[in-house]
């Protein structure tokens, strides 16, 4: 690019008006957001329900599942009476995976923890208009970027598809168009330095490759992106060093996908769709061509300010060949090179899909299936935006807002009319679907789309759904026939599937070894086999608890009414979430025989005394855990004495036993030294108390403590202390007690741990929260958006919901091999304490 031109483009950006631009792109783009937020959410065909599935999944930290889990996730996704999950399947393995690619629950899982899932597309729209807007306005100048950014939000196919939060359509449209804008940019801004160059460069091709891995197809834009650099190399003054970063990041991308495939599917170039599932065929190019156009200008008009602006420049370029302006040709042959790279990229995508069989099977849909079929060519709308915002920049001053608003209208009502589109409209749903989307309920070994079948046991109102994310351990052998089988019809064998799930199959082997029982049954149209339907295992005489006792609590507090107050610093009711999440905790304490000491929180005790009682009948030792879960620093001495005097009497007068242990809220004890804490317990009638956490941490702990349990004396009685676990490595205390500790450290690790505090003999307290069981997501309704941006928020919702999949499968292998008891036990039994 010649010096005259650079200076000529540089003016053009340099030019006034800037902060009008943005602030009109971003009040467009904001409107583009309230018009998307203020539909209600829906999901409209069988897509939506197969990543709705992957995101949950992932939350837990799973791509692939097991026969079991998998029950659990069906069950858990069709709690309120709709769809569960659709189009995943079963591997060669025995797991079950979703056959779409995997990229897009890796973009949105982080949102729906923060239960902002609607927010996902949106949050990678403004990314992409930020992409194109700094493209556009270095290539065209002033107000360009904000023709490119009004043209990417007024399609109705953008609209759509930010609407519709589990598709992953918007937002690998929105990558592939930050892609392009920054690329744009990275190639013309030949005045800029070289760093600056080739870091919105490499940020560039990381977007592009995002939307590869979110859909497999979409690595037609990097093949294009990948030569338009390596052709214009020299024309755009670019090194060899920078062509070479940008380009090793797209090996690096495709040595990484090829082992993630390799490591999912089984094979590096397999995907989660059957072979021949996916087929392209140029037998599907005249159904395509004949029923397409018309469905893509109704869901993209803007297309067509694209398609005359290639025109147009294509025009200008062949006129411009005899000029004697060298400037004016140059500058013609920037606008063609860049509008010629635009145009590769969108014909390449149209062009592949135009010979999709399977978007040519539904032609015959019309403009019901407009919904269902365009979205394979989505991706593209920010390259034809950029094409439009060239044919903007070159009208008349006033023509550009009147064609947009006009514009803007059309995507309106072509939004309206493709929301109300579903899976009542025709048999939308993609590859693998069935009659109406659906997958084929027969092909898989376990198909759990419809979960009440009527020979089935009644669901558990204990969410038997959550335990099922690990295998069910019990030190107690289990039922001769772990899977309920009993006699059928002649047809088969009625099979009770655990978690309320039935089928009819017939019953071709059952066997086991090593205490694991297998099945093996075949549906009504073929055969399948699986060693994981549900996991029953018998342990051996080794993995008999040992006995050395550990002492097991459990702080019953209502995470939601706790976390409410946290960030709003408001009061709620206590809600109705901490009975069936503590039914949870009683069931996994029964299978394993195991007794615990309960920690109550006297609110929740006031709301739900009920629940009290079932905790005090199950056997539990009932424990106090103050009145309202106030931080003791906040305490003065006669409130803290009031407050665990009213609490403890109203829980002995509800469960009919003397409450005698405490835990503080937090552990918030402070220090060793705090007398006034110790004496008013013992003044009050407390014998125990585990509220010390040796270790230095940044809310609480106490380093100087002692890591075993022992007695702490007052003037008013003695008060023994059961410190909370810790284990030291290289004379560092690391907490492995419970909480957020023990899900983020590893399974092994932790039974290393409890494997080496048995040998040694020491007796060690651990602690679980019944929301750490919760069925489904944690998270708080009735918060302002100004409470969701509040730092806490962000950070206790992902810490909270992290690997909490684990959880019930760390501890049931803990009970089953461990011995735990209450604190009452240890300290009636006088073995804790020399």
């Amino acid at each position: 690019m010649s010096s005259s031109v650079t200076a000529f483009v540089d003016a053009r950006t340099r030019s006034r008006g800037v902060p009008a631009e943005i602030v009109v792109a971003v009040l467009v783009f904001a409107a583009f957001c309230v018009a998307v937020l203020t539909r209600t959410a829906q999901m409209l065909e069988p897509d939506d329900f197969a990543y709705r599935a992957s995101i949950v999944a992932l939350t837990h930290g799973h791509i692939l599942l097991s026969n079991a889990q998998y029950l659990a996730l069906e069950q858990q996704l069709s709690a309120d009476g709709g769809q569960g999950i659709l189009q995943w399947h079963h591997l060669a393995s025995g797991m079950w995976v979703s056959e779409k690619n995997p990229g897009y629950p890796f973009f949105a899982v982080l949102f729906y923890m923060l239960g902002l899932l609607r927010v996902t597309p949106l949050f990678w729209g403004a990314v992409a208009c930020v992409g194109l807007f700094v493209g556009a306005r270095r290539w065209l100048g002033r107000w360009a970027g904000l023709w490119a950014v009004v043209l990417y939000c007024s399609s109705g196919a953008a609209l759509v598809f930010a609407w519709r939060s589990t598709m992953p359509s918007f937002t690998d449209a929105s990558l592939i168009a930050a892609g392009a804008g920054l690329l744009l940019w990275a190639m013309i801004a030949c005045d800029a330095p070289p760093r600056r160059r080739l870091l919105v460069g490499l940020l560039a091709f990381l977007s592009i490759e995002g939307a590869v891995f979110i859909r497999y197809t979409n690595v037609v834009e990097l093949i294009v992106a990948a030569g338009v650099v390596l052709l214009a190399r020299r024309a755009a003054r670019v090194s060899w060093r920078t062509v070479a970063a940008w380009l090793g990041s797209i090996a690096l991308f495709s040595a990484g996908v090829l082992a993630f495939d390799r490591i999912v599917y089984g094979a590096a170039t397999a995907t989660g769709y059957s072979a021949g599932e996916i087929t392209f065929s140029s037998s599907a190019l005249l159904p395509n061509l004949e029923h397409m156009p018309s469905q893509l200008l109704r869901a993209m008009p803007m297309a067509v300010l694209g398609l005359v602006a290639a025109i147009w420049i294509a025009v200008r370029l062949a006129r411009g060949r005899g000029s004697h302006d060298a400037t004016r040709r140059t500058l013609v042959r920037l606008d063609a090179v860049v509008a010629a790279t635009l145009l590769a990229g969108w014909s390449a995508l149209w062009a592949l899909y135009a010979a999709y069989t399977w978007t040519a099977q539904m032609s015959g849909g019309g403009a019901a299936q407009t919904v269902h079929v365009i979205r394979f060519y989505v991706p593209v709308i920010g390259l034809i935006a950029l094409l439009g915002a060239w044919l903007l920049a070159r009208l008349p001053r006033r023509l550009p807002p009147v064609a947009l608003v006009a514009l803007v209208v059309l995507g309106a009502l072509s939004f309206q009319s493709m929301a109300a589109q579903g899976l009542g409209g025709g048999a939308g749903g993609g590859p693998g679907g069935g009659q109406n989307g659906a997958p084929g309920l027969q092909r898989a070994a376990v198909r759990a789309a419809h979960p009440r079948a009527e020979s089935g046991p009644p669901p558990s109102r204990r969410h038997p759904a959550r335990r099922a994310w690990g295998p069910a351990q019990s030190s107690r052998p289990p039922p001769p026939h772990p899977w309920g089988i009993s006699p059928g019809s002649a047809a088969g064998m009625v099979i009770a599937w655990p978690y309320g799930h039935a089928r009819k199959v017939r019953l071709i082997g059952l066997g086991g070894s090593s205490g694991t029982y297998s099945l093996v049954y075949r549906s009504s149209d073929e055969t399948t086999s699986s060693t994981a339907v549900a996991d029953q295992t018998t342990p051996d005489s080794s993995a008999l608890p040992p006995r050395t006792p550990h002492v097991l609590t459990v702080d019953l507090e209502d995470w939601h009414q706790l976390f409410f107050r946290q960030v709003t610093g408001g009061s709620r009711e206590v809600s109705r979430n901490v009975v069936a999440d503590t039914e949870l905790v009683l069931e996994l304490l029964a299978q394993s025989h195991t007794s615990a000491t309960f920690f109550v929180v006297g609110m929740v005790a006031s709301a739900f005394p009920e629940l009290v009682r079932r905790v005090a009948d199950a056997g539990h030792e009932i424990g106090c855990h103050t009145f309202d879960h106030r931080l003791l620093y906040a305490l003065q001495p006669s409130e803290l004495k009031a407050d665990i005097e009213r609490s403890r009497a109203s829980l002995q007068d509800l469960c009919g036993q003397a409450v005698l242990s405490f835990r503080a809220p937090a552990f918030s004890v402070g220090s060793l030294r705090n007398e006034a804490f110790f004496t008013t317990l013992a003044e009050a009638g407390f014998e125990c108390d585990s509220s010390v956490f040796p270790v230095a941490g940044l809310r609480y702990g106490i380093p100087e403590a002692p890591p075993r349990p022992f007695v702490i004396e007052t003037g008013s009685g003695p008060i023994h202390e059961f410190p909370l676990a810790t284990w030291s490595l290289h004379g560092v205390r690391l907490p492995v007690a419970g909480g957020t500790y023990f899900r983020f450290m590893p399974g092994r690790f932790l039974e290393h741990v409890a494997t080496g505090l048995d040998a040694d003999g020491e007796t060690c307290t651990f602690y679980v929260h019944p929301y750490e069981f919760h069925h489904g997501l944690l998270h708080v309704s009735g918060l302002t958006w100004h409470d969701r941006l509040h730092a806490p928020y962000a950070r206790h919702i992902i810490l909270h919901n992290l690997f909490t999949a684990s959880i019930c499968e760390r501890w049931g292998a803990l009970l089953a091999r461990h011995r735990f008891v209450s604190i009452g036990e240890l300290h009636d039994s006088g073995s804790f304490a020399d």
